[in-house]
Order: C-alpha cells, then structure tokens, then sequence
C-alpha cells in the first residue's frame, strides 16, 4: 500500500512566483519515493507562468477559482485601478477580522468541500498545507476535527506574525495582528507537525509556543535543473558579480552601503572599477534603480527576467553571486542561496553579521560583507580574486541541500 498526501498550497505551479517552488519540487520527489501526491491550489489569475511546471507533470492537481478582489491581486498603476484597490481594501476592512490582505481569506468553504472529496475518494491520511497565505492554515485545522486520525503537518515558508518588516501585518492594527496571532496559537495546539524552512524560524517558534512540534525541513536546489553539473568557465577577463531573483526594497541596509563601495571603488580605483562588473537579472525596486543611477555607478546593470535555463546559465558564468538580506533576515538561506551553491558558485553576501553570514564562511561558501566595511572588504576580495574551492567537503555541504534527499526527511513524516 502506498503512502497518500493531500497538499493545499495557494500558489502551486501554474501560478507564478517563488512561492509554489518547495512544494512543485518536493511533490516531484515524493512522488519519487513511492508516495501519491494531490494538490489542491488556487487557479492561476496571470498570464505569467510558474518556471516549475514541467516538475507537476504527473501529480493530481485540484485547481479552484480564486475568490478575492481582482483590483488587489496586482498593484494598480491607473486612477480608476487605485480607486478600485481603495474601495477594495475598505470593503475587506468591513468584512474580516485579521489580515486583509490573506488572499485566501473567502477560500474556506470551497477548499473545505473539494479536501473532503478528495480525502474520502483517495482514503487519504496525510495533509500538509502551506503559508502564506497562512489563513488557509486554519482551515484545514476543521479538516483535523473532521476527521481526528488525519495527519496534518504546517508549513511555514515565512513568519506568520513575527515579522512586521516584510509582511503585510507591519501595516494593519494591533488588534487584528493579535486576532492572527490566535489563529497561530490555534494551529500550534491541533496541528500533528510544524515544519519551517530554516533552524532559526523553528527555534522562535519553538520558544515563542513551547511546542515540540516543530521540525526544519530547509529548501534546495534541484540537481536537475541544471544542464552542466560543473561551473561554466566565463568569455571575459572581467571579474563579473551576479544577482537573479527579485530585489526588494527593504535591503537598505545592505545594498545603500554596497552603492557607497562601488562609488569609492570608482574614485579610489578607477582602472580597477572599469574591470568589474555587477548585474542584476529579475525584478528590481525602483528604489534601488533610481538609487544606483544617483551614485552614477556605470558598472551596475539592471535587466530583465530571464528564462531559468538562461540565468542558470549566466551564473555558471559569473565569477560572484551575491545575496542581500534586510536586517530581520539574517538568517535566511534562500532559495537563491540554494541555487548558487547548486551550480557551485561562490556567494556574496551583503548584510549584518548573522546565523546566514556565519554558515557561508564556516563551510567556505563564499564571502561576506559586513555593511560596515563594505569598501574594504569588497575591495580586498575584488584584487584577491578569491574563490571557493570545490573539493570533498565543500560537496558534503552542498549534498544536505539537495531536494531529492531532504525530500526523504519530509517522507518519512507521511504515514501508510
């Protein structure tokens, strides 16, 4: 008899965007592993695609219309799409209690329904669901008191309420974030198992409940995803610095100080500025646009969104990868780090001292800049040329983030 998971995760594969990645990959792998996956997700509102849809060929998808305002799915740039946002946001005010911008927040009764169909029709025993959005949470908590011998498991990508610097609970009031932090409580207390993407959301959450529920179960990269399975040798003798991936705006504290390097890098060292180069591919803040144009920073190229397959390929041709995080992630192993090490490049990272900076230079992963002293130490790895080395113990790091075995330690949490 085979292992049966049902998994409800709100952005799953077609839907675009980083957040339906984990569970596409492991879906893909438990799969693998001898274990049948359905998912129930939201219909995809875009015209943009999710890059990891050839990973769900195969797996039962449920996918049900999304009941949310249209004007809030994607930011208005028009007077009449602003004023349909503004009405919008007023009217979800009146009707909900907590966080108003859960865009699963009218989903409870479609979701509940097709579960049970799902779960009856399989003789399903397992369910995992994913936040954010992390209201859908406790919606399957009802699935839990429905039916007791059901094995749920939670998934934290994020924070549910202790983060007010990224999330959208920074900009609502005291009251509705002590509402969500109810809710938290509540899936603590029913939920079989909690599971995070990093040791350090666990270990808040473990303290923050006195919960012994919580296990990490990190993100990582897909030894399939990339075609070479050793780094690219580069066309040019510039030394080239990468970034791919979304940059946001909230890494002020990291990236104005890595402006101020470049700059003294341009007015100290301009025959060494000319041979460096530092490209950004993905979505960029204008923020952080406008901000480079300000310093006149001549060497820092913003493009657009690529292809997986082409800024896999730009990164094995890259001499750096860089990495920024705001000063409340510093902890955070993203899937871009995951990425990088995949294809065994050497990591930059720009941000404050932290559990992630420690990781990269214990386990010789790359380098850090310390906001503090961005000009030095960019300026002493830029005329050392330093790399990573690639050798056996640099592959035993590298392993502990493969997809295909973190998915066992996730399998092994399913039952029969």
């Amino acid at each position: 008899m085979n292992k049966k998971v049902l998994i409800v995760c709100y952005s799953f594969p077609p839907y675009p965007g980083i957040g339906g990645r984990r569970w596409a990959k492991f879906s893909k792998y438990i799969k693998l592993l001898g274990t049948e996956v359905f998912v129930i997700s939201s219909k995809n509102p875009f015209n943009e695609k999710s890059n990891w849809t050839t990973d769900i060929e195969g797996i039962n998808v449920t996918r049900l219309p999304l009941i949310y305002p249209k004007a809030l799915i994607s930011f208005p740039k028009s007077i009449v799409g602003r004023l349909r946002y503004k009405f919008s946001i007023f009217f979800l005010k009146l009707r909900t209690k907590g966080n108003y911008y859960d865009k699963t927040i009218f989903w409870e009764k479609q979701v509940l329904n097709q579960a049970k169909k799902i779960i009856e029709e399989n003789q399903i025993k397992n369910i995992i669901v994913s936040g954010a959005p992390f209201h859908l949470t406790t919606y399957c908590l009802k699935l839990k008191e429905w039916d007791s011998n059901l094995n749920l498991i939670v998934d934290f990508r994020d924070f549910w309420t202790d983060d007010l610097s990224l999330g959208p609970l920074g900009s609502i009031s005291q009251k509705r974030r002590n509402y969500e932090l109810e809710l938290e409580k509540k899936v603590f207390n029913k939920a079989d198992y909690i599971i995070t993407v990093s040791e350090f959301i666990s270990k808040t959450l473990i303290k923050k409940h006195s919960s012994n529920k919580v296990l990490t179960i990190i993100n990582g990269f897909d030894e399939e995803d990339y075609e070479s399975k050793v780094p690219v040798s580069k066309k040019s003798n510039d030394i080239k610095f990468v970034f791919t991936g979304t940059l946001y705006q909230n890494i002020n504290t990291s990236f104005i100080p890595f402006c101020n390097a470049i700059m003294q890098l341009k007015n100290s060292e301009p025959d060494l500025y000319k041979k460096v180069k530092f490209d950004f591919y993905g979505s960029s803040s204008q923020f952080n646009i406008d901000l480079v144009k300000q310093y006149d920073l001549d060497n820092v190229f913003f493009h657009e969104n690529l292809p997986l397959t082409q800024a896999y390929k730009i990164v094995s041709e890259a001499d750096y990868c860089m990495l920024f995080l705001n000063d409340s992630y510093t902890f955070s192993l993203s899937t871009k780090f995951c990425e990088y090490i995949g294809l065994r490049k050497s990591i930059v990272l720009f941000s404050k001292q932290g559990e992630s900076s420690d990781f990269i230079q214990q386990n010789s992963l790359g380098y850090w800049i310390n906001p503090e002293l961005a000009y030095e130490n960019l300026l002493g790895l830029i005329k050392s040329k330093n790399k990573i080395e690639i050798n056996e113990r640099y592959e035993k790091v590298r392993a502990n983030f493969l997809i295909s075995n973190i998915s066992i330690q996730l399998n092994e949490l399913i039952k029969f």
